[in-house]
């Protein structure tokens, strides 16, 4: 038994792999990762072991928690996973959405006969469903939803937890069924995959017709291209009403166009998970990576070349399995 290091939990299971030089382990907080040997030295009290420009260990344990949820398995080689990872997790963005996530996972963790079962809740390791900093930040929110009628708390006798308060099972009232209903009724299209790119036909065509397309089919998700939607509204409110519904953008940034920057920062500010491509076939590429703005070139791009389309749709494949929840019903394109 080891402490997890990521966020710090004693006593998790961890094994080396045979396949490389990196360790499993299972977490009851963070869930199930793999680490690069370069991440084990993180697992310190002291707060120069962890990197300074990585995100925080509640946030990186939150994302993991949330993959593992979801059934993904995360493999972390590089600070910039960490950052990959934590800007594809929709994560709370304040109390409100805390509350919120935290009524939904009780709501999905009832244990028991329909809505009288209850959620078990461990204080010690629950943090990572909202994104917690402690568990005392997990026992507020838990307190919020007591203190508003929309849950009930149980005691559970002789039922010991990771840490030195015992856990307890909890349950939607009326009422959080009622609020349940309303948060259930505007989520988003879990299959939709939104793409923002400059749709110039032998620039991108092939860009997406070969890498993009075909990578989000095979991950289970829809791709949705504007200028083959059919609608009767102005272009940007039927961009914003798209982006709005998507369960995940892709931005590809060949060609600098202004409507990527906007609709990839539109994504962001939503909180819906983003995934960066461009174009590469050097630095005397106009359209290339090299002439994207600076404010965004910071961003880890999945970069592609003219001819080289399949190794994006490997590459776009193989960052969606890694950092990006699959949708809960895959979607599958009909041939006709």
């Amino acid at each position: 038994m080891t402490a997890c290091p990521i966020c710090e939990l004693a006593n998790v299971d961890s094994s080396s792999r045979a396949d490389a030089d990196a360790t499993s382990f299972q977490c009851q907080r963070c869930g199930s990762f793999v680490l690069e040997e370069q991440f084990l030295s993180y697992g310190s009290s002291e707060a120069a072991a962890w990197p300074t420009d990585a995100p925080g260990r509640h946030r990186v344990s939150a994302a993991l928690r949330a993959a593992t949820d979801r059934g993904v398995s995360t493999r972390l080689m590089a600070v910039e996973d960490l950052r990959d990872l934590v800007s594809n997790y929709p994560g709370p963005r304040d109390v409100i959405e805390q509350l919120e996530l935290l009524l939904l996972h009780i709501h999905q963790r009832l244990q028991g006969e329909g809505a009288g079962g209850l959620c078990v809740l461990d204080p010690e390791v629950g943090q990572s469903v909202v994104g917690a900093r402690s568990r005392e930040e997990l026992s507020f929110c838990l307190d919020q939803l007591a203190g508003q009628g929309l849950v009930e708390g149980k005691t559970l006798n002789g039922r010991k937890g990771a840490g030195p308060v015992p856990p307890k099972g909890y349950r939607p009232t009326l009422k959080g069924w009622e609020r349940l209903r309303e948060l259930t009724r505007h989520r988003r299209d879990g299959t939709k995959a939104f793409v923002a790119m400059w749709f110039n036909e032998e620039a991108t065509g092939a860009a997406f017709d070969k890498g993009i397309k075909p990578a989000l089919e095979n991950r289970g998700f829809r791709p949705c291209r504007v200028d083959n939607v059919e609608h009767n509204d102005k272009i940007c409110d039927r961009i914003v009403a798209e982006i709005r519904e998507s369960a995940l953008v892709i931005a590809d940034f060949t060609g600098h166009r202004g409507g990527v920057y906007f609709e990839a920062g539109l994504a962001k500010g939503l909180g819906i998970p983003l995934i960066w491509t461009c174009r590469d076939n050097g630095s005397d590429d106009e359209d290339g990576l090299s002439r994207a703005h600076f404010d965004t070139r910071q961003y880890n791009h999945i970069t592609w070349k003219t001819g080289e389309e399949d190794k994006l749709r490997q590459r776009l494949e193989d960052r969606i399995r890694a950092t990006i929840s699959p949708p809960d019903v895959a979607w599958t394109p009909v041939s006709v």
